[in-house]
């Protein structure tokens, strides 16, 4: 991880971003959705939230974008919120990210249609224990998944 003095991180630029945890909990034992990057990497739909919109919004409509899963705001448990804040390099510049994450009820049934404008190759519905595993690339990832879960395994 790169350090930068203080003065510099007061000046960074601010990135807003949703993470959706999506998962089936219909089966004998959950399914969660993860997509695997161009870059050959596993991780969660996510992306930026617009101006003017809410987090839940954005989650709403990364998860249609990047999966073609629709979504409501019944589907999202809102009370799974969970709230990062880091820094990192993007393209070359440092900057912060506040990341809000939230788990999102869907059926593995039904087709994901990954969209070939984003950024994914394939998915996957897996276990718990397999997103462990391939959750691998940045920290962050497993903290907001593991977290995540742990407040939606209470309402379960």
């Amino acid at each position: 991880m790169v350090k930068y003095p203080k003065s510099t991180l007061a000046n960074i630029p601010t990135r807003n971003i949703v993470r959706t945890i999506v998962y089936d909990p219909d089966l004998q034992e959950p399914l969660y959705l993860i997509l695997e990057a161009k870059k050959g990497y596993w991780q969660n739909p996510q992306g930026g939230i617009d101006n003017g919109e809410s987090p839940l919004e954005a989650a709403i409509r990364e998860l249609k974008e990047e999966t073609g899963i629709e979504s409501t705001l019944d589907d999202i448990h809102e009370d799974t919120e969970h709230h990062i804040e880091y820094i990192t390099e993007s393209k070359g510049n440092c900057e912060k990210r506040i990341l809000k994450s939230y788990a999102i009820k869907a059926d593995s049934s039904k087709p994901v249609t990954l969209c070939p404008q984003e950024e994914h190759t394939s998915y996957m519905w897996a276990t718990k224990e397999q997103v462990y595993s391939m959750l691998t690339r940045y920290k962050e990832q497993l903290e907001v998944f593991e977290q995540v879960v742990r407040k939606l395994r209470i309402k379960q």
